[in-house]
């Protein structure tokens, strides 16, 4: 997902390389939770999820240093990796807990976060500096970081992070368990 990611932004942009990452992982994770077929369909289908879940990074990275200036960005960085840090720590805890419950339950926690967060992208994250041809209307709006977008990724990063973690840890545990 990382090898695609840059190509992708290069090609259609930050934003729609983000995009298209959450729903690549949604769909992988929504077959792996419904279907209901031999063992090669899971082993697609995670592929799937995970070359998702492997975009996301470099396309947030390049979105953040397109959408702040040289001087905001190391603060802009340190704060989105704090916010991927924190999505680390919570998410197995999460993870677990929906697992215990239900891994259904798991699947859709995960799957809904992915897709609340490509709305809040699509809503209120603005296309690639680059692509935007000087119109006047869209350049950036002041806010927090000088820029409010750059907060949102933020938040968007940790809130996708939290369940793909989760995921992640939860299901070396299910094979261990329910495969013995």
């Amino acid at each position: 997902g990382s090898l695609l990611s840059g190509p992708l932004c290069d090609l259609r942009g930050r934003r729609a390389a983000l995009l298209g990452s959450l729903l690549l992982n949604a769909a992988g994770y929504l077959g792996l939770a419904v279907l209901d077929g031999p063992p090669w369909t899971y082993a697609g289908l995670l592929f799937v999820a995970l070359v998702g879940m492997g975009m996301f990074g470099p396309a947030a990275n390049t979105l953040v240093a397109d959408l702040t200036t040289p001087e905001q960005r190391p603060f802009a960085y340190t704060v989105n990796y704090v916010g991927n840090n924190l999505g680390m720590g919570v998410g197995p805890l999460l993870g677990g807990l929906a697992a215990a419950y239900s891994y259904d339950i798991m699947f859709a926690g995960n799957i809904l976060a992915g897709l609340v967060c490509a709305v809040l992208i699509a809503l209120w994250v603005p296309r690639d500096r680059h692509r935007r041809a000087g119109n006047r209307k869209d350049r950036a709006r002041p806010g927090p970081l000088g820029h409010h977008h750059v907060l949102l990724v933020v938040l968007v990063s940790f809130f996708y992070v939290v369940p793909l973690i989760g995921l992640e840890y939860t299901l070396v545990l299910a094979v261990t368990t329910v495969l013995d």
